[in-house]
């Protein structure tokens, strides 16, 4: 866990930024065991967009954050210019587990022959450590084959975060 010192004249003092590098759009925020969460994509080794992470923040009041460590991470880059990475998503509290719903994406240039973009689910007990827990599978809920906007209202029937995701109508 980092606090960044309060010292740099140029950083937002009321506008979430990274520790480091590239952020992207925020994929999750949730109030879940008193503590606001937000997630975000997240490259941080470059001041670029590159292979995305998701970052990790916690905050009491939504001013003050506290950032943990990366949430979400790609595989690790096979070739020079593999871009893939963990793209859309969204957070829900499901039954007390903290739930990470997200697209990983596989750069087909560097992965052919597989899914370019497939649904995942991570959990959390804690609230820090995730547990991802591999592809989900999903019916084609429109015209959009690839859509990679998972809709988060949930993963089981009867849970409180019922939902759907926009996806491909096979094993993703």
């Amino acid at each position: 866990m980092t606090e960044l010192p309060q010292i740099d004249v140029y950083r937002p003092r009321y506008h979430f930024t990274a520790p480091t590098g590239w952020i992207n759009d925020p994929n999750g925020l949730i109030q879940w065991n008193g503590k606001y969460h937000l997630f975000y994509q997240y490259h941080p080794f470059a001041p670029r967009w590159g292979p995305m992470h998701w970052g990790h923040a916690v905050s009491d009041d939504l001013v003050r954050w506290q950032h943990l460590p990366i949430a979400l991470r790609p595989e690790p880059v096979r070739v020079e210019g593999d871009m893939s990475g963990i793209f859309s998503g969204s957070a829900v509290d499901d039954n007390g587990v903290l739930t990470l719903i997200y697209t990983w994406f596989r750069d087909p240039r560097v992965h052919p022959g597989v899914p370019p973009e497939v649904q995942c689910v991570a959990t959390s007990l804690d609230g820090v450590n995730l547990k991802p827990s591999g592809p989900l599978q999903a019916r084609q809920l429109g015209p959009a084959p690839g859509h990679r906007r998972p809709l988060a209202g949930g993963l089981g029937a009867g849970s409180p975060a019922q939902g759907a995701l926009g996806a491909p109508g096979r094993c993703l």
